[in-house]
């Protein structure tokens, strides 16, 4: 010890990084330790009470579940067309010569499937009310002989049955009793429904036995049961129906509804959908002892992270110690009077970090967000939303230099789509004389790029402009148009060449595909520069097929304009233009290729404002033609295509209503409308039902459930019994046992 604190090795340099490590390491790993014992603790207890209370939950659902199965079966019964050709038969009796035999042999063999293929029914009958019949999986029976010699109560008399079936029993349950079947001592509950279920004016009863033991085998799947707790359940007026393992005293406390019994603790589940509630009493030495065992380990853990803190502490002040003090030593003539501090650690820490870290840090940021951050600062002195002052500091700071006294701005309208490769700029900047011109790209939103040109002269700007075209075409690079902006004198001025740019390209509907539209075309004299706030209204009623309202609306636009504004002949054309534009834009964003067969350039040379409007209405009508003809011709395929791609992909566990809008495109909401009407079903039902029939395929085989449900497109199994119970209406392990 005298070797590591002694003064030979500068205790008190090294007393401070020891210090320090037991601060930074031991005392966290302490409250790690603490920390550690109290969430495992409580952890346990909670996921010991959570995982009692989920068994409760399993047997509830498993009950609960055949008990359903019930009520499905009581209603399909109601609806079975022989079910109501008896109920509704008139007399007080079946005769045979109203009653085909062969019918009822058909009527007595399907209540035995049914016996033998739900193993949860022991037997079962139906009694009809004014007919003084039975019909059971053993045969046709008055209802006193069948009470009396093959379903003998010991504690009901068939004058009680009589009485007890003469009233409307739906989903009534008699708790288990001792019956004698065919002279075989069993104890049974005795489940009723009448037919059809909830009707006050009903014709039958539906009875259906339940073994005792078929119940109690349920209550003892789980392993808390089997390792020696006991399952008790209680009915809505508190009554035990039955039990697992049951103790006496814990049975009487349960029905005088005292909240614990000495020795156990209890659990209670919710009430199920017949009104019963599931109680399981697990011994309390058993959680107590788990519970004790585990603090101990806990309280383990805390004294080992407590030992692991200090080690380390130790070993890591040893290792630096050496090194600390050489590395003062260098930095000790660089420390400010005001950096006097008594941890020599953190002194070394800040001098480091200081000297070393800050001039890289600087430059690999910049290096990082400089061509962000050019791209931002030219679309703002496009937009020309900053401050000239202040976006000349910022261009110097991001080597963005116009070495030329001629500025021009051009924006290239793509195809649908299109992107553009990254070889392309090298082809542009390599057919450039940097000498004489200067390029810069700004990406915008949408499918416009937008180009800065600063050149010489005039000839210049034209061979940028056609080493630009010949890289687009050079490389198939599909575009509209190209729009030029007029000259500007400087980089304050670039926002009016970008915003000719823009109006000449609104003129692209006259040209071919591919065309340059120069702003200086246009006579600013007679342009009219107004705004339509109807566009939007206009164009939706196009895509919606209806022509005469656009019509209207457009015809009030442009008279409203023409007469508020008092334009002159040359501005009107440009405003009936831009009306008449509009329905090629809604084509456009609709994705239909052809076009109105109304001239736009013969709309320009018309000298009457009524011609115009005529002409802006046969392009409408035109247009919502090509709209109905566009729909037409999809909806005799588009619903097979459809189809053909939800049955090749149905497997997919990412497949949805998105996902397959996006590849038709076309949007979610008009697919789900469209597809209902097509089918009369919904897109995810559909979906559903080619998963369920794969999986009816699959399940005769070797795979197990969980590994079907992947494979059909389910993303759990959980999902896939559930949707197989509600198509199929058994699960998918009754399927999987039939032949």
């Amino acid at each position: 010890m005298k070797t590591i604190f002694g003064r030979n090795r500068s205790g008190t340099l090294f007393m401070k990084v020891l210090y320090s490590y037991l601060l930074i390491i031991t005392l966290p790993m302490i409250a790690f330790g603490l920390a550690s014992y109290y969430w495992l603790t409580n952890a346990i207890e909670k996921e010991t009470h959570a995982a009692y209370s989920s068994v409760l939950e399993d047997i509830r659902g498993e009950i609960d579940r055949n008990f359903q199965t019930l009520d499905t079966f009581a209603v399909q019964l109601s609806y079975m067309p022989w079910a109501t050709q008896l109920m509704n038969m008139e007399g007080d009796s079946f005769s045979y010569d109203r009653l085909d035999i062969g019918l009822l042999l058909n009527i007595l063999q399907e209540l035995r499937i049914f016996q033998a293929t739900y193993p949860f029914v022991d037997e079962l009958a139906i009694d009809f009310k004014s007919k003084n019949t039975v019909l059971s999986s053993v045969g046709k029976d008055s209802r006193e002989r069948f009470f009396t010699d093959l379903m003998r109560y010991s504690r009901r008399t068939a004058d009680d049955w009589s009485a007890l079936l003469g009233q409307l029993n739906n989903r009534t349950i008699l708790l288990p009793e001792e019956v004698r079947v065919l002279n075989q001592p069993k104890r049974l509950l005795t489940y009723l429904h009448a037919l059809p279920p909830g009707d006050s004016g009903f014709q039958a009863t539906l009875l259906l036995f339940v073994r005792e033991e078929t119940i109690q085998e349920l209550l003892g799947k789980s392993a808390v049961a089997k390792a020696g707790g006991s399952v008790y359940v209680t009915d809505s007026e508190g009554r035990l129906v039955t039990d697992y393992h049951g103790d006496p005293g814990v049975a009487a406390a349960l029905q005088q509804r005292i909240p614990r019994e000495a020795g156990y603790t209890l659990y209670r589940s919710a009430e199920g959908a017949n009104g019963w509630t599931y109680h399981l009493a697990v011994p309390t030495g058993a959680l107590a002892a788990k519970l004790e065992s585990v603090r101990l380990v806990a309280a383990g853990l805390v004294l080992f992270y407590l030992a692991v803190g200090v080690a380390i502490s130790l070993l890591l002040a040893r290792r630096d110690y050496r090194p600390v003090a050489q590395m003062l030593s260098l930095v000790g003539s660089r420390r400010r009077a005001a950096d006097n501090e008594h941890n020599e650690y953190r002194i070394l820490e800040k001098t480091i970090y200081a000297m070393l870290g800050d001039a890289d840090r600087s430059e690999s940021e910049m290096l990082l967000y400089k061509p962000l951050a050019r791209n931002t600062c030219l679309a703002k002195l496009l937009r020309d939303e900053t401050g000239q002052a202040d976006m000349a500091r910022t261009m110097e700071l991001l080597d963005i230099t116009f070495p030329h006294d001629e500025y021009r701005c051009l924006i290239v309208l793509l195809g649908e789509e299109q992107t553009v490769p990254e070889p392309f700029f090298a082809q542009v900047n390599a057919g450039l004389d940097a000498r004489a011109a200067t390029v810069y790209w700004v990406e915008l939103e949408g499918r416009s790029k937008a180009v800065i040109l600063n050149v010489e002269n005039e000839a210049a700007g034209e061979r940028a402009l056609e080493a630009i075209r010949g890289a687009l075409q050079s490389m198939n690079v599909a575009y509209r148009a190209i729009g030029v902006g007029r000259p500007c004198a400087g980089p304050g001025e670039l926002h009016l060449s970008y915003a000719d740019a823009q109006r000449a390209l609104e003129y692209r509907f006259t040209q071919e595909d591919g065309a340059t539209l120069y702003a200086e075309r246009f006579e600013e004299a007679v342009y009219w520069k107004g705004a339509i706030r109807e566009e939007e209204e206009i164009k939706a009623a196009l895509k919606a097929g209806h022509a005469a309202a656009a019509v209207d609306k457009a015809r009030r636009v442009v008279r409203a304009e023409a007469q508020g504004h008092r334009l002159p002949l040359g501005a009107i054309r440009f405003l009936c233009y831009r009306v008449a534009v509009v329905a090629f834009l809604a084509l456009e964003e609709l994705n239909i290729a052809e076009a109105p067969a109304v001239s736009l350039n013969g709309l320009l040379q018309q000298k009457e404002l009524d011609a115009m409007l005529d002409a802006i209405a046969g392009l409408y009508e035109d247009a919502v033609r090509l709209v109905a003809a566009e729909r037409e011709g999809r909806n005799d395929h588009l619903v097979r295509d459809i189809k053909s791609y939800l049955e090749a992909h149905f497997t997919d566990q990412n497949l949805s209503l998105t996902a397959v809008a996006d590849a038709f495109g076309i949007s979610s909401s008009y697919l789900s409308r469209y597809f209902k009407s097509q089918t009369g079903t919904n897109f995810i039902d559909y979906v559903n039902r080619c998963r369920i029939e794969a999986a009816k395929r699959l399940l005769p085989g070797d795979a197990t459930i969980v590994q079907i449900a992947h494979k059909v497109g389910f993303d759990n199994d959980i999902t896939f019994r559930r949707l197989f119970k509600k198509y199929m209406g058994i699960t998918p392990s009754q399927f999987k046992g039939y032949p």
